[in-house]
C-alpha cells in the first residue's frame, strides 16, 4: 500500500483524548457497567411533545437543508432576545448559524485569532479546544478552576496574569 501523504498541520493537531476512551467505554457497557456518555452533547432534556408529533407527521421527501443563513423566523427571534436585553443594534444579518457547537467555536477562531494569537480558556474545558486552536494556529492559554470550588472562576487576579499583548478572547 502507497503511503498517503498528510500536511504537517494535521500532524500538529492532537489526537481526540475523547476517542481514547471509547475502548474503555464499550468495555465497561459489555461488562453491564452503566455508561454515562458526557462527551458527545447527549441532551439530557426530555424532547417537548410537539417536535415528537411533528417528526410523526412529517411527510417531506427528502428532508432538505434548511436555508444556510438560518431560518428566518429562527433569526428574528434571536434578534427580539438580544433586542429584549438592551443590544438594540443586534440585526439578522449579525447572526451566524451553525449546524452545531464545533462548528461554531472553530469559525470563532478562525475570525477572531491570527495565527500565534492566544484565547484563555478554563480548564477542565471541552477537550477538543485544543484541536481547533491548532488547525487555526492559536494557542490556548489555560486557567484552572477546581472541584473543590465548584469549578467556579478564580480570582480576577489570577485570570489577568494569564492575559497578554497576544490574548484575543476568553472561553
Amino acid at each position: 500500500m502507497k503511503n498517503i501523504l498528510v500536511s504537517d498541520r494535521l500532524v500538529a493537531v492532537p489526537a481526540s483524548p475523547i476517542r481514547k476512551l471509547v475502548p474503555f467505554a464499550t468495555e465497561a457497557k459489555k461488562k453491564g457497567v452503566k455508561v454515562y456518555h458526557l462527551n458527545i452533547g447527549d441532551p439530557d432534556i426530555k424532547t417537548p411533545e410537539v417536535m415528537i408529533d411533528v417528526l410523526k407527521n412529517w411527510t417531506d421527501n427528502p428532508i432538505a437543508y434548511g436555508q444556510s443563513q438560518g431560518q428566518p423566523k429562527f433569526l428574528e427571534s434571536l434578534v427580539s432576545y438580544y433586542n429584549k436585553l438592551g443590544y438594540s443594534f443586534v440585526k439578522t444579518n449579525h447572526i451566524q448559524v451553525t449546524t452545531g457547537g464545533s462548528e461554531a467555536i472553530s469559525m470563532t477562531l478562525f475570525a477572531v485569532c491570527a495565527p500565534g494569537e492566544e484565547v484563555i480558556a478554563f480548564e477542565p474545558y471541552y477537550a477538543n479546544y485544543n484541536s481547533y486552536s491548532t488547525i487555526n494556529g492559536v494557542k490556548i492559554v489555560p486557567v484552572l478552576t477546581k472541584g473543590e470550588t465548584g469549578f467556579h472562576l478564580p480570582e480576577r487576579s489570577e485570570i489577568e496574569k494569564k492575559i497578554s499583548k497576544k490574548t484575543k478572547a476568553i472561553l
